[in-house]
């Protein structure tokens, strides 16, 4: 018998587990679900050469379990870091400029931003908190203060570039 074939029989003999396992991180999500199924397969495969020949089904769906867990933590911890992304807001109809002229060079500028800080800069301008920005994104309070900071120092080059280039 291959170790392709003694792979799948174990595979056949532990499916349901595997499933059940997946069923309860993808928070009876099927879609997600046959995601994560797909992941722990092949992890068990790529580590299958761990599983020590001659076992007991007993140790093998050990073994199965503990691999399946690994891999369903880690997937669970990716998915926790990544960030929670809001839908932007159509415009900057809540900076505050004295005309209409400033607030739509404003907007203009904020428009030439990448993706990530034009999100910021808007749900600042909208009055989300740092620490509500952080969230939302991913990321520490103390960074979206250095973000925002960095980010209004380019708009202000961008803004008046002359005044900048005299003081270099």
């Amino acid at each position: 018998m291959t170790e392709g074939e003694r792979y799948s029989n174990m595979m056949l003999r532990h499916r349901k587990l595997v499933w059940w396992l997946c069923f309860r991180y993808a928070w009876r999500d099927a879609e997600r679900c046959a995601d994560l199924v797909q992941d722990v397969c092949a992890n068990l495969w790529l580590h299958y050469g761990e599983l020590r020949e001659g076992c007991t089904v007993g140790e093998e769906r050990k073994w199965v379990e503990l691999h399946a867990r690994d891999v369903l933590r880690l997937q669970y911890r990716r998915q926790q870091r990544q960030p929670q992304l809001m839908s932007l807001p159509q415009g900057l109809d809540n900076l505050r400029a004295e005309d209409d002229d400033t607030r739509q060079r404003a907007r203009d500028l904020v428009d030439t931003l990448p993706d990530d800080d034009r999100r910021l800069m808007l749900m600042r301008f909208d009055g989300y908190s740092a620490d509500e920005i952080g969230q939302a994104l991913g990321i520490s309070a103390n960074s979206v203060y250095q973000r925002i900071h960095r980010i209004t120092q380019r708009l202000k080059k961008k803004a008046n570039p002359d005044n900048h280039a005299k003081k270099q």
